[in-house]
């Protein structure tokens, strides 16, 4: 569509729905895949755990998911929405049954959302094995905490949003309407408290991956472990304080600004912890670049381009002069695809002989990653310039001096789905036809889930561990292994360490 300035394929309200579900998908549904293959599957192996400590509950929280990604996919067939993912009133009001669709699919992950972190966090506090100290836990385990305590905390907020929304479209209450003497700014107000902490519970399982892989790789302990765990906590906290900054644009009190601008920038404090703890751990060290690695080296660089850009993104001048423009898209896209879609990548590779005992071909899988970076950076680092040359986004006509630029990105594009189709191809051709055998261990890792073995049998463990030692003691001669996997004396299962520190 974007090829041409004014060649169209759709019209402007077939390519407003194709983008507000683009849009949905992403934001709604990455949650959801990173929670359930690396949270609940992982967390309970990571910390000595049997199970989770709500199957049933968890159950349901995985069932809520399909159905929510199929009411959402028939919003294309129903006439779709147009007020893109955010929903903003009054075009929330004014729209069809798509707008319905978006609604209740919505509300349906909300609730997913809600069960799975009780679920998530009632497992890592009362379901560690003894000696699995909070100072022990994975980063893998406490990003997943710290997305759940945000999501427990937000999400509910969004229900009750989308409760007053459905109310005015049904009954006509007219409270996000201001038309009828409701007010677009609640839906504002409402949607944001917990849109901002949304986009750090995509970016929290991607530092938690990224932590825990990059040691193995360096073959060095995870420098400043405490660092990273405050980087966390605190981008949790304080996402809770920023969500105005969405609302520069939208008429809130002037002398509010420069309260959520501070906010905002002193967001970047915890983030910069987590990525300092990163570059250390790299530091010095005596890596190896197989292919997780190298998605992880990428995370970092991406998110330097997002980290950056948003720092001056919260300044209220900056803000108000690309509020709604690509360069807002482009900062965004580096902010969650340049980091979580990375770190998802790698840890497919990296846990992917644990999952089923298959290593993935580093050939193709190298293949995959340096066409994958260098299409994705191709794609969206342009983007900058055409905001600061007045490409506004969501539109599918613009001015024809941009037309190089947007079809750069376009070409780019298409190499970047082309990778990632690659990707698919390579992956399910070795899982169902190839299946080249992995060692139980390939990557001589320290945790805990890599000393069970493949395949993992019922239960996890024969008996509850007792854990010596953290997991990230590389290059120490004396250090303990992780965990004793038959003790002596059977523990009891749901046996917590919490008083330990």
């Amino acid at each position: 569509e974007l090829l041409s300035p004014t060649n169209h394929i759709w019209g402007p309200a077939t390519y407003l729905e194709i983008v507000g579900e683009h849009g949905t998908m992403m934001m709604m549904m990455m949650t959801s895949v990173v929670m359930g293959p690396f949270g609940n599957y992982l967390v309970p192996l990571m910390i000595g755990s049997k199970r989770v400590a709500f199957p049933r509950l968890e159950a349901a929280a995985f069932w809520f998911t399909p159905a929510a990604y199929i009411i959402l996919l028939s919003a294309l067939w129903q006439g779709g929405f147009q007020s893109g993912w955010t929903g903003y009133a009054p075009l929330s009001i004014q729209q069809g049954v798509g707008q319905d669709a978006y609604l209740f699919s919505f509300a349906l992950l909300g609730f997913s959302m809600i069960t799975s972190s009780i679920n998530m966090t009632a497992t890592i506090i009362n379901y560690r094995a003894p000696g699995m100290r909070w100072s022990r836990l994975p980063m893998i385990a406490w990003g997943m905490i710290t997305v759940a305590f945000t999501m427990l905390l937000s999400v509910p907020i969004l229900i009750d949003g989308l409760y007053v929304m459905g109310l005015d479209r049904s009954v006509q209450t007219a409270m996000l309407y201001a038309g009828h003497g409701g007010s677009s700014f609640l839906w504002e107000n409402l949607f944001w408290f917990f849109g901002h902490p949304e986009v750090y519970l995509l970016a929290l399982p991607g530092f938690g991956l990224t932590m825990e892989i990059l040691p193995v790789f360096a073959r060095k302990p995870l420098f400043g472990y405490r660092t990273a765990v405050a980087g966390m906590v605190g981008v949790a906290v304080l996402s809770f304080f920023v969500w105005q900054h969405h609302l520069f644009q939208s008429g809130m009190n002037p002398d509010m600004r420069p309260l959520f601008m501070l906010t905002t920038e002193l967001i970047s404090i915890p983030t910069g912890f987590i990525y300092l703890v990163g570059l250390g751990t790299l530091w010095r060290a005596r890596m190896r670049f197989d292919v997780p690695m190298l998605f992880m080296l990428a995370v970092f660089f991406n998110f330097l381009f997002g980290g950056i850009t948003g720092v001056y993104v919260s300044d209220v001048p900056v803000n108000v002069t690309v509020h709604g423009s690509y360069f807002v898209m482009a900062h965004f896209h580096y902010t969650i695809m340049g980091q979580l879609i990375f770190a998802v990548m790698g840890a497919i590779y990296y846990y992917t002989p644990l999952y089923f005992g298959v290593k993935l071909n580093e050939k193709w899988g190298k293949i995959h990653f340096w066409t994958m970076f260098i299409a994705f950076n191709s794609t969206f680092l342009p983007l900058f310039a055409l905001g600061l040359l007045g490409m506004p986004r969501r539109v599918f006509e613009y001015a024809a001096r941009l037309q190089h630029l947007n079809q750069w990105v376009t070409v780019s594009s298409y190499v970047l789905g082309l990778s990632l189709a690659f990707f698919v191809v390579t992956f399910v051709w070795q899982l169902a036809v190839t299946r080249p055998k992995s060692p139980l261990n390939p990557w001589q890792s320290r945790g805990l889930e890599w000393q069970v073995g493949y395949p993992i049998p019922p239960g996890n463990f024969d008996k509850i561990p007792v854990i010596l030692s953290g997991p990230y003691e590389y290059g120490d001669p004396n250090a303990l292994p992780v965990a004793d996997l038959t003790p002596a004396a059977p523990s009891v299962v749901g046996v917590s360490s919490g008083g330990e520190i």
